[in-house]
């Protein structure tokens, strides 16, 4: 049985995953009025970025979920859980990282790469510290237990997040050094 923590990455899913597909396309769109040359392929742009993030978050998640078995040297039901939830997001994630790199002149049009990558440094920020929060509390407790879950969320979110941050700041640091 998943625990009270491997709820909280699927919460987010509902609340802001799912609805930032329309709201990323929208918000390029009315940027795009302000200005700004109109992609052609706006639409099917953000639907490919918009699966290649949520294929990122489900492997974040499923990986997890199979280091907190790890980490309480098992391999039960929901590390068999974590890994299959591992392999589909990866899955998903490849076949959208090769169609946005095949299909879209992304040094011609990169902002709808760049709100993504915000978002994706938000989000993994975000989940990261939640399970920083609740993995600090647990360990400041009279009596720690079950710490696995969380800090198997917080290495993996802020490794994440590291990645995410180097991504977004590495165009700006080599501006910088030119």
């Amino acid at each position: 049985m998943l625990s009270y923590m491997s709820l909280f990455p699927l919460m987010y899913f509902f609340y802001v995953l799912i609805p930032l597909g329309p709201l990323v396309y929208l918000f390029i769109r009315w940027r795009a009025g302000k200005g700004e040359p109109a992609e052609q392929n706006l639409g099917v742009k953000v639907i490919a970025y918009y699966f290649r993030t949520l294929g990122y978050h489900i492997a974040l998640i499923g990986f997890s979920i199979l280091l907190v078995d790890l980490l309480k040297n098992s391999y039960t039901t929901n590390g068999k859980t974590g890994t299959a939830i591992l392999i589909i997001g990866l899955l998903v994630y490849a076949v959208h990282w090769v169609i946005v790199r095949r299909g879209f002149k992304e040094n011609q049009f990169p902002f709808t790469g760049r709100v993504y990558m915000v978002f994706n440094l938000i989000l993994t920020g975000l989940v990261g510290l939640s399970a920083a929060i609740i993995w600090i509390s647990i360990i400041l407790s009279k009596r720690p237990r079950d710490f696995e879950t969380p800090l198997a969320f917080l290495l993996v979110y802020v490794i994440a997040w590291i990645y995410q941050s180097w991504e977004f700041y590495r165009p700006v640091l080599k501006n910088k050094k030119s």
